[in-house]
């Protein structure tokens, strides 16, 4: 089972490296970057929130989400508003710019990648159940302390 688990993890960290390449080469280089991209679509599936909650999510630091949202902020992608939950903590949410932009992001992706999935052999059902699998397994991985 070990072996096996470390082929798919070098599998998925090839896969990521491919799809950072082909967000790019679909959107050109000097756009927006993988890590921005990620983060607006965070907020278009989840509303507004904060940046330490976008960091729990999506398992990074949040100093690392609030280098991303300042640069967003910067290019008027996000704008911050009040939290009426917390005081100092401010809610990041999409701006009207920076839905357009991760909607037209998400349409030509979908026009791209999907000629390329329906060229394949690969059924949808085959493909919700590796995004299911891969999701069981960051979970499980998770869990786990690595140190």
């Amino acid at each position: 089972m070990t072996e096996a688990m470390l082929r798919l993890f070098d599998e998925v960290i090839l896969l990521e490296h491919r799809l950072v390449q082909v967000v790019e080469s679909i959107h050109g280089r000097g756009g927006l970057a993988a890590s921005g991209r990620a983060v607006l679509t965070y907020l278009r599936a989840n509303g507004p929130t904060t940046v330490p909650d976008i960091a729990r999510d999506r398992l990074v630091t949040r100093q690392h989400i609030q280098t991303i949202v300042d640069g967003l902020v910067a290019r008027e992608l996000v704008a911050t508003t009040p939290n009426p939950a917390h005081r100092r903590s401010v809610l990041i949410a999409l701006t009207s710019a920076g839905a357009s932009l991760i909607d037209t992001m998400h349409e030509r992706e979908r026009a791209v990648l999907g000629a390329r999935f329906q060229e394949s052999e690969l059924a949808a059902a085959e493909i919700t159940a590796a995004a299911d699998l891969l999701r069981t397994i960051r979970h499980l991985v998770a869990m786990e302390d690595p140190s």
